[in-house]
Order: structure tokens, then sequence, then C-alpha cells
């Protein structure tokens, strides 16, 4: 096939490689596949292993204490609202606690 510049590789001895995107992507999800907070994401049903991240500042910070409502002003890929929500409605059962 014709190797693309963006997809060009310099090698050592000044000669360039052609590495498919196929062949690079397959790369990048085998090592995602790898990694523990991928797959314990996806187990938990989160969108994504940053999940894990707000989780982790909640429990070193208490920061979720007192809280009755959010606003996520992120947009992709939701996980930090999947957190949000669980987490405030885990607390206050009977009000149900609206992330907006």
């Amino acid at each position: 096939g014709v190797c693309r510049p963006s997809v060009r590789r310099p090698t050592p001895g000044g000669k360039r490689a052609c590495f498919g995107l196929w062949t690079v992507s397959f790369r990048v999800m085998s090592k995602k596949k790898r990694d523990v907070y991928y797959r314990k994401a996806k187990e938990l049903g989160f969108r994504a292993r940053s999940a894990f991240k707000l989780l982790d500042v909640d429990r070193r910070f208490d920061i979720f204490t007192g809280v009755d409502r959010a606003v996520d002003l992120c947009a992709a890929p939701g996980s930090w609202s999947q957190v949000l929500s669980r987490r405030l409605n885990r607390d206050n059962k009977a009000s149900k606690c609206p992330v907006i």
C-alpha cells in the first residue's frame, strides 16, 4: 500500500519505514486492554478510566460532602458524570439529587 506522510517514521539508518494505520491502532488498543484501570472501568460500567481519578480525589479530600447539585461542564466521555450521579444519589437516596 501507499505510505502516508503522517504515518512514516524515520529509522536509525536514515531509511523510512511505513506502519499501517491498522497496526498502530491495534497496538494502542492492546495496550489499553492490558491497563488495570481500563479493565476495571469496563467491569464497573464506567465509560472511561478517568472515573477513578475523581474517585481518588474524593477519597483524599472528601469533595462531595454537603453537595446537593453538581454541574459537569466536560463533554466526553462522561465518566465523571457517572461518578457524580452514583455518588450523589447514593448519599441522598430520598431526594435523588440531579447532576446537571
